[in-house]
């Protein structure tokens, strides 16, 4: 029920359809769902690179290279990042903060 929801909520004009899980995810796809025109004039987005990545000031020279973040920062979401030496090494750390629980991975 919940992943219904989820995805309805997308469309809310939808919800009064499809009361309960079953007539919503048996035998249907989009253009069961949504008129052929919404579908068709719908605007449509493309990401190419969905990897977590900052700009880096190479040299102090104001030329700013793009990198990834290290592997490790690319499992969650982030949702806020400080820049401050956090381990006295006179270098800058960045520190990425995250834990966003109401998403649900569904499976």
């Amino acid at each position: 029920m919940q992943f219904r929801l989820n995805r309805l909520c997308l469309f809310p004009n939808l919800l009064h359809l499809y009361l309960t899980a079953p007539p919503f995810v048996t035998g249907q796809d989009l253009s069961d769902i949504l008129p052929r025109v919404d579908i068709a004039e719908a605007k449509q987005d493309k990401a190419d690179v969905l990897a977590k990545r900052y700009f880096r000031d190479e040299a102090g020279k104001n030329w700013f290279q793009l990198k990834p973040l290290p592997p490790e920062a690319q499992f969650g979401m982030v949702q806020g990042i400080t820049y401050e030496d956090y381990d006295g090494d006179d270098k800058k750390d960045l520190l990425l903060t995250g834990n966003f629980f109401p998403f649900q991975v569904q499976k």
